[in-house]
């Protein structure tokens, strides 16, 4: 299909120009605009300096105009990918937000806006991210593994608990999944170690590490990596079990 420019012999800055007059003349013409505007952006993005923004906008309001979510779509995320090139992590948190206040189910803006909060050690916004994620995906075994991570890093007696749990559901759902058997490991023994916890979850917790930290043993057994290398694995791993020996003596 021909492209804008083919059928009307025009340049790209006349593109721009005549989007420029359609917004600051106030015209609802929603289809020409969408038909002008994706060329815009699927060809000529890079040549249009801070202009990318408000046509960025003015497309995707066309496009919801239009019934043309696909594009509506796209064009956000298009802006929301050039503010995280451009270190604008705020700015792009706030498009994002503002994206899935329309397209709540979009699992894949989710995803990204809880690493952004991950990455600004905002963790509790990240932690309710992936809940939404669980939600709708309640099988995957690594929004699970993430979650914990961010439980983990976050801290507290409270949200290890959650940590372990979600470290252990993980595993439930891929027991090969070794990042969250370590994560498990990790967070069971800080609990067992943490002076807030009670003597039953102490000892519980010290059981739950002792039994991942044999798993880990397990598996590099199993492995067949090289000699040296599974050494050094079963060197950490022989480590653990024996602080956890002198923890529970």
């Amino acid at each position: 299909m021909a492209s804008v420019a083919d059928m009307f012999d025009v340049t790209w800055e006349e593109m721009r120009d005549k989007l420029r007059k359609w917004r600051d003349e106030n015209y609802r013409n929603s289809e020409q605009i969408v038909d002008v505007g994706e060329e815009l952006i699927n060809d000529y993005a890079s040549k249009l300096g801070d202009d990318i923004w408000i046509i960025y906008e003015q497309v995707m309001i066309a496009a919801l105009d239009c019934s043309r979510d696909d594009l509506a779509m796209a064009a956000r995320k298009r802006k929301i990918a050039i503010l995280k090139a451009l270190g604008k992590t705020t700015e792009a948190i706030r498009e994002l937000n503002e994206y899935l206040e329309q397209f709540v189910g979009d699992q894949e803006a989710w995803h990204e806006l809880a690493e952004l909060y991950i990455n600004e050690h905002d963790y509790g916004k990240a932690a309710f991210c992936l809940e939404e994620l669980m939600m709708t995906n309640p099988h995957n075994h690594l929004y699970c593994q993430l979650y914990a991570e961010v439980k983990y890093t976050h801290g507290g007696l409270e949200n290890l608990e959650i940590s372990r749990k979600y470290f252990s559901q993980a595993l439930k759902l891929n027991n090969r999944n070794m990042r969250a058997l370590f994560g498990l490991y990790m967070s069971a023994s800080h609990i067992a170690s943490n002076p807030k916890a009670n003597a039953k979850m102490k000892k519980d917790n010290m059981r739950y590490a002792t039994w991942a930290a044999r798993q880990i043993n397990k598996a590099y057994q199993l492995a067949g990596r090289s000699k040296k290398e599974s050494q050094n694995s079963l060197k950490v791993v022989e480590d653990m079990l024996e602080a956890l020996q002198i923890t529970q003596s």
